[in-house]
């Protein structure tokens, strides 16, 4: 009977333990792993505002030009269509 008592309480304590102490252990853990990435953050240090500002023009750059490759897709999609539609009223 004793036995089967402490059983309980361990089934009780192993419980908690996974559901009540593990999950918050795990999440002040990773806190702590980044405390210094998140100290230099709030300190407006992470970043180099330099290298932010050459990759800013280079997506605006690669922005740009992605637009006018899409244009042109479509002013050729747009020439194709006329195209076949043509040569379908020639045809009959």
């Amino acid at each position: 009977m004793l036995f089967e008592k402490n059983k309980k309480q361990k089934a009780i304590i192993v419980k908690f333990l996974k559901n009540e102490i593990l999950p918050n252990r795990l999440y002040f853990l990773s806190y702590y792993k980044n405390y210094n990435s998140i100290k230099e953050q709030t300190k407006g240090n992470s970043f180099d505002t330099e290298k932010l500002e050459r990759l800013a023009k280079y997506e605006t750059f690669l922005d740009r030009k992605l637009q006018k490759i899409l244009s042109m897709l479509i002013r050729l999609k747009e020439l194709r269509n006329n195209d076949k539609k043509l040569t379908q009223k020639t045809l009959f």
